[in-house]
């Protein structure tokens, strides 16, 4: 299943889906991450990535990618940036890759190398795949400690911070 980042009731409820679905079958449950399913979408010759989703507020959640042989390692954790700040710190060799571009490709400047369309979006086929290497090679925790990924308060939460 993927962890996330990405809509907080969406994360919410594909989540506990599958903790359901785990809990029925008796089974183990294995989670991706959205920006590392989106890197796997790169060319085999790409070396780099920048992955980008919108964050809703002017946001993105961005993480930068390193190809390591067949898979793909995180250069730092994924973080909520500005899109402007985002798109001003892309690196020049990666390949930008995400569906931030749908609402932020105009950040984009002309020099870097931007990613057909259609690679920008998760595909199912790249969670199964993650999920599998897991599977063989990790021990996987249990399923009902999974949590979404998420690198904020929802919107109800911080209003309800707000001072009144």
């Amino acid at each position: 299943v993927d962890q996330g980042p990405g809509s907080y009731t969406g994360l919410r409820v594909g989540l506990t889906c599958a903790k359901a679905l785990a809990f029925a079958a008796g089974c183990s449950l294995a989670t991706a991450g959205s920006l590392e399913v989106v890197a796997y979408n790169a060319p085999p010759d790409e070396q780099f990535v920048e992955v980008a989703f919108d964050a809703a507020r002017g946001q993105v959640f961005a993480c930068q990618f390193r190809r390591n042989g067949p898979t793909w390692v995180a250069l730092h954790e994924t973080r909520i940036v500005e899109a402007n700040e985002w798109a001003r710190s892309l690196y020049p060799a990666a390949l930008v890759i995400g569906p931030a571009l749908t609402k932020y490709r105009d950040l984009v400047a002309p020099q870097f190398h931007v990613a057909n369309e259609p690679d920008w979006w998760p595909r199912a086929e790249v969670i199964t795949q993650l999920g599998l290497r897991q599977f063989r090679t990790a021990p996987l925790p249990e399923y009902f400690t999974l949590e979404p990924l998420y690198l904020r308060p929802s919107a109800a939460e911080e209003k309800r911070e707000l001072p009144r």
